[in-house]
Order: structure tokens, then sequence, then C-alpha cells
């Protein structure tokens, strides 16, 4: 009888300590679908800014095909490279 007393005593109390441990990671969870629906909220909206500049950007490109004056703005904001000077190739050394 007194064996049957402490293992049922030691089996509730394991069974109280994986409840408490599970119970931990339930809480880890739930706190880590909420920050993922966070991010992902967050990725949305940069993704959606991301896809207007870009359209932004690519209709100022049109623009400055038909005003050149356009392109030392991009040039400085850096969308489209600086033109380097163009200089005529080099002659191959003769022999």
């Amino acid at each position: 009888m007194m064996t049957s007393n402490r293992l049922s005593t030691i089996l509730l109390g394991l069974l109280f300590a994986l409840s408490v441990f599970v119970a931990g990671l339930s809480l880890i969870c739930v706190l880590n679908v909420r920050t993922l629906n966070r991010l992902q909220a967050r990725a949305f909206y940069i993704n959606n800014d991301r896809a207007v500049l870009q359209a932004l950007l690519n209709d100022c490109v049109e623009y400055s095909r038909r005003n050149p004056a356009m392109e030392a703005v991009l040039q400085y904001v850096g969308v489209k490279p600086k033109q380097a000077a163009t200089q005529p190739p080099a002659k191959a050394p003769s022999r």
C-alpha cells in the first residue's frame, strides 16, 4: 500500500511538471505566432511601398526620355549611372 501511494505521488508530480512545461511551450508558441503575424503585415506594407516607389522611378525614367533635364536629377539620386566621357579605344601596339 505504501509503494502505491509513493508511486502515485511521483506520477502526479511528474504530470504537474509536464503540464507546466507544455503550458510554457504553448505560451511561447502563441507569442511567436503574434510576432509572425505582425512581421508579415509589416512585410506586406514594405513590399507595397517598394512597388509604388519602383513604379514612380519607372515613370521618372520614362519622363526623362522626353525631357533630358530630368537626367541630372536621376543621376543625382542614383537611379541612372553618370555617363562617363567616351574615349576612343586605345590602338593596339604595333610590332
